[in-house]
């Protein structure tokens, strides 16, 4: 696991941004986080035309644009971008084992998407 990690603090530093920001996110959603980083995220509604469509539950309301640049790395920011972007399958995980896997699994086919040409 340790390994795996490395490998995208090496291979992709804006990976790993995802995969920290998305597990932190996990945490924050299922009390597994400090409360000051909880709060700084809420889940969104679904709109009653969203209620039949399994992919808009556990979406993240995202604050207004910031108006300085920098502030769009912000965890605010940041996470609701990141976990809104995730899959419903990993969305939905409760465990955080199962998570840490799926995310891991996800990034990976990003990362190696295009690298079939090189072989």
């Amino acid at each position: 696991s340790c390994l795996i990690i490395g490998f995208f603090a090496i291979f992709s530093p804006k990976l790993f941004q995802k995969l920290f920001t998305a597990l932190l996110t996990f945490k924050c959603l299922n009390n597994l986080a400090p409360q000051y980083l909880a709060s700084l995220i809420t889940v969104r509604e679904p709109s009653r035309r969203a209620s039949r469509l399994n992919d808009d539950y556990y979406l993240l309301s995202r604050p207004e644009k910031p108006n300085f640049r920098r502030t769009e790395g912000a965890f605010c920011h940041a996470a609701p971008r990141i976990w809104n972007n995730l899959p419903y399958r990993l969305r939905c995980l409760t465990d955080i084992n199962m998570f840490k896997n799926g995310l891991k699994t996800y990034l990976f086919n990003i990362a190696f998407e295009n690298s079939g040409d090189l072989v």
